[in-house]
């Protein structure tokens, strides 16, 4: 269990990238509260995650395209049935441990999944389905996050501002210093700041 530790109130900025997808929610919210108290007034949490709403319209509109740098070793598969639902498994896993040869029953679940269920719900399942799959693997990401469902959180966490960014684009001068900030596949990424 990850020891959530509280810091002084006294820091003006935080970034996290690439992190918050990796706890489960309960965890999360913890992580939020304490960033919250940890903070001064007018300060600026800045939060980078795999964005799924992008992954979940391309997976919607068929757009290989999008997926492609996830996995090179699936790449040959791209015509095969099920190739888009493994690659959604791997965006949304945030690990290259799907292999279409073996992993196709995964891909059949994540396609009737699909048929019968709304988005939320949709990558709830993936989830629950990646975590079944491959339980072994202690580097899977437990959470999925889009721009609504990170607002609420941060909001319910004391945030009474809360704005989707964009690569390199901080309200924070310091935090635009890139490679230094954003520099983790900001073309799949949500950019989302929110302010004390």
């Amino acid at each position: 269990l990850l020891d959530i530790k509280s810091f002084p109130n006294q820091y003006k900025q935080a970034y996290s990238s690439y992190f918050l997808q990796t706890q489960p929610i309960s965890i999360v919210e913890n992580i939020l509260v304490e960033a919250y108290k940890s903070l001064q007034q007018d300060s600026i949490l800045r939060i980078v995650v795999p964005d799924s709403d992008l992954a979940f319209e391309a997976y919607k509109d068929k757009r290989v395209d999008f997926f492609e740098i996830l996995s090179p070793k699936n790449y040959n598969f791209r015509n095969e049935e099920y190739y888009l639902e493994i690659m959604l498994a791997t965006f949304i896993a945030g690990n290259d441990i799907y292999n279409l040869e073996t992993d196709w029953d995964l891909g059949v679940e994540i396609k009737n999944a699909f048929s019968r269920m709304h988005k939320e719900l949709f990558l709830d399942e993936i989830i629950k389905l990646i975590g079944s799959s491959k339980a072994k693997y202690n580097s899977i990401n437990k959470n999925w996050f889009n721009y609504n469902k990170l607002k609420i959180i941060l909001l319910q966490s004391g945030f009474h501002s809360v704005y989707q960014s964009g690569f390199g684009q901080s309200k924070s001068p310091q935090m635009r210093d890139i490679p230094l900030f954003d520099s983790r596949f900001p073309c799949l990424s949500l950019f989302v700041e929110a302010s004390k």
